[in-house]
């Protein structure tokens, strides 16, 4: 087994460097190399203020030729329409992980600089501040890719904070290695959608080629992912015969968002000419539908991004809760007249589409969102002027955008603008109550009371999938209810606090919200039960339940069960017996068993074979409540006779305890003896057994060998008696 499983292992290593491989030759083969990602970290779990990160991603159009490491981008920020200058940044070096960062200053220009894989990070710009991010020079060979070359990152803080990230391509101005006349054309095509989210489902673009002034017909090409680097069809560029077929014209070829396609033996300082012939409702983000040139060694490389979405309004609130509530939004034109009809997709803040539908706001220009979704809006062209307003709740507080109004005198920008909306609940106080039942059988009170331990959490927002986190209500004041007298107390670090029966846990003056309280059984005596399904137990507090929220906890009581440990033996103790059977009941009459007890949660649809000791002689039987109970030994070990008469265990209540006797023997305490106490709730019984003693069979050699022996023991104590070496006893006499 060891043999095979350090085949498997080395099987798995080649197959890995196998695959490592084939990715690299694919980004070496000059093709496209996968953009390399920033080797900083973000040092915080997760955006809680309202900083702005910009992040520069570098990726080379020839593996071959990587960027150069010190190629420095210089960059302009925008707030609220003015340059954000001789402001304070935090720049962490790509080259520089896990170090602090450096303090930074924009100029008087609002510039600053970033390399390949740094991230400036502005420090609290603020909650429902607009900014806007540019490139203003681009280091010689390299051009900028995502967003569209000549176009901006705008948008508006949350309180959450804001990435601006951008991608630019290194193409190397020659190769002295290859050959002079020949290159490639790289043709890629983007879409244009802000920074985590999915882009909806687009068509196939078209784009028209020419070189020296003909269309380049039928001609191959190479398609690859921009995603991956990695090859994923090919096709031919239409021909006269094709291009009468399918309608189009010659030397036309297409691609998907995300796709780049690679023409190979291109001859060098010919005029090429590149359009992209727009689909109905798409628009390039930087105006350019052409892009022509003379190309050069080693290849010649156009980009081309286009958008139909034109902004997107998000709905958050501050404390990241979901709940099933829907907020109501208002789309309104230049006039402010109602904008009926406009197109959106419905999508999650996170950037998942939520499902396949295309929606429209109604006649006054509404439409609805639920905490931790947005509306995806379409089809509307660059330039446009447009409001977006939300419908006043009484239960909330408007804190994103600054201004009651909305966003106001909106441009639909190039590049797509996310609008967040962000609520605060509004601070309403209650009251919560944690209670402590104790159910017992028969009015049994423990000997010694349990404290029982709770923990309280608030709910603070809800993870990728949804659900509910809770924080621990650490240091936080109660009253501890007795029934006669009130305590102050405080919860510990982990918002942890203990109960008695009988007493009520108050907590006053808590905001609104979703509040968890936990039982903690951890530690907790099985005597003590609980319904598991009620352990944790939540619940909001609103405006709706001023009078607060009650958590009641109840548990039963019932003497902890007796265990039956058997142990069985020879005549020696150390001779362990295994396999022996026995069978428990709770009736015996007339040599006759009735009531027998199974093992607990025993499938009935089994057959049950008995209880059977191990291989140390050993079989525990558990969870024995009051009454009594006969054990029968049904089946001994080959060689050893059966328990003659059942054992009689007779258990009784004494107080809240449980005690037991064997045959009307009490156990005793400790390890001697055949019954003992092996502790405070297991009873154990040592059972010996004798050996079986079988005459052979009848005539048989071993018959033979018997009286053969008798006779030989005779004839010895006869010459013994002779020489005086032994003496009979007279019975008669007395004498010897």
């Amino acid at each position: 087994m060891k043999r095979i499983k350090k085949a498997a292992a080395l099987l798995l290593c080649l197959l890995l460097i196998a695959g490592a491989g084939s990715v690299q030759a694919a980004a070496g083969d000059g093709f496209l190399a996968v953009p390399e990602v920033p080797t900083v970290t973000f040092t915080n779990k997760e955006n809680t203020t309202p900083d702005l990160n910009v992040v520069k991603y570098v990726e080379s159009l020839d593996a071959a030729y990587p960027a150069p490491a010190d190629a420095e981008f210089t960059f302009v920020i925008k707030v609220d329409g003015e340059l954000y200058k001789r402001q304070e940044y935090e720049l962490y070096r790509a080259d520089a992980p896990g170090k602090a960062p450096e303090l930074r200053t924009t100029t008087r220009n609002g510039s600053f600089t970033l390399k390949a894989g740094d991230r400036a990070r502005f420090v609290y710009l603020g909650a429902g501040k607009h900014y806007e991010v540019y490139e203003e020079t681009l280091p010689e060979n390299f051009v900028q890719i995502i967003p569209a070359e000549g176009t901006s990152v705008t948008g508006t803080v949350p309180p959450g904070g804001a990435l601006a990230s951008f991608t630019n391509q290194y193409q190397p101005p020659g190769d002295p290695g290859s050959d002079p006349e020949i290159t490639r054309l790289l043709v890629s095509k983007r879409i244009s959608f802000p920074t985590g989210y999915t882009p909806p489902v687009a068509p196939d673009f078209r784009f028209r080629v020419t070189l020296d002034g003909k269309p380049y017909e039928s001609k191959p090409y190479e398609i690859y992912s921009l995603d991956t680097g990695l090859s994923v069809g090919n096709g031919v560029t239409t021909g006269k015969d094709t291009a009468e077929e399918s309608g189009a014209g010659s030397g036309e070829f297409t691609l998907k968002a995300g796709q780049q396609a690679v023409f190979t033996d291109i001859p060098v300082n010919v005029d090429y000419k590149v359009e992209e012939l727009l689909e109905d409702g798409w628009w390039s983000t930087n105006d350019v539908t052409v892009q022509e040139g003379s190309t050069e060694s080693p290849a010649v490389t156009v980009n081309f991004t286009n958008a139909n979405t034109s902004f997107i309004v998000t709905k958050q609130l501050e404390d990241n809760t979901k709940p099933d509530k829907e907020f109501t939004f208002t789309l309104s034109k230049e006039d402010r007249t109602h904008w009926a009809g406009a197109k959106y997709y419905l999508y999650s803040t996170k950037g998942e589409r939520l499902d396949d539908k295309e929606y429209q706001t109604n006649a006054n220009g509404e439409f609805v969102l639920k905490p931790g979704q947005a509306a995806v809006f379409f089809g509307i062209e660059p330039g446009t002027l447009y409001h977006v307003s939300e419908k006043k709740d009484p239960q909330y507080s408007q804190i994103t955008p600054n201004d009651p109004a909305g966003y106001t005198d909106k441009v639909v920008q190039k590049t797509v603008e996310v609008l967040p909306f962000i609520n605060r609940k509004e601070e309403t106080k209650g009251v919560l109550t944690v209670t402590k039942h104790l159910m017992t059988e028969d009015d049994i009170v423990p000997e010694n009371p349990e404290i029982f331990t709770f923990c309280i959490r608030k709910g603070v927002q809800a993870d990728p999938a949804g659900e509910m986190q809770f924080e621990p209500m650490t240091g936080v004041l109660y009253q501890i209810n007795t029934g006669t007298a009130t305590r102050a107390e405080k919860t510990d670090d982990k918002g942890c606090f203990t109960l008695k029966a009988g007493e009520t846990a108050r907590f006053e003056s808590l905001l609104n919200g979703t509040y968890q309280v936990e039982e903690i059984t951890e530690g907790l005596s099985p005597e003590y039960g609980i319904d598991e399904e009620k352990r944790i137990q939540q619940a909001e507090l609103t405006v709706k339940n001023e009078a607060g929220v009650e958590f009641i906890f109840e548990n039963r009581f019932a003497p902890a069960p007796l265990s039956i440990r058997l142990k069985k033996t020879g005549n020696l103790e150390s001779n362990v017996l295994r396999g022996a059977v026995f069978r428990l009941y709770r009736e015996y009459q007339n040599d006759q068993f009735f009531g027998e007890v199974l093992p607990e949660k025993w499938d009935t649809a089994r057959e049950f074979e008995g209880y059977r000791t191990d291989a140390e002689g050993i079989v525990t039987i558990e969870n024995l409540q009051a009454g009594t109970y006969y054990l029968k030994e049904t089946k001994a070990p080959e060689g050893y006779q059966l328990l003659a008469n059942p054992l009689e265990i007779a258990i009784t209540r004494n107080g809240s305890k449980l005690e037991a006797t064997v045959n009307s023997i009490k156990p005793s305490i400790g390890n001697d003896g055949q019954i003992t106490m092996v502790d405070k709730n297991t009873i154990g019984i040592r059972i010996k057994n004798s050996r079986n003693f079988t005459l052979p069979s009848t005539g048989g050699e071993g018959v033979a060998f018997l009286f053969a022996a008798a006779a030989g023991m005779a004839i010895l104590l006869m010459i013994l008696w002779k020489k005086g070496k032994v003496k009979i006893k007279n019975n008669e006499k007395g004498e010897s």
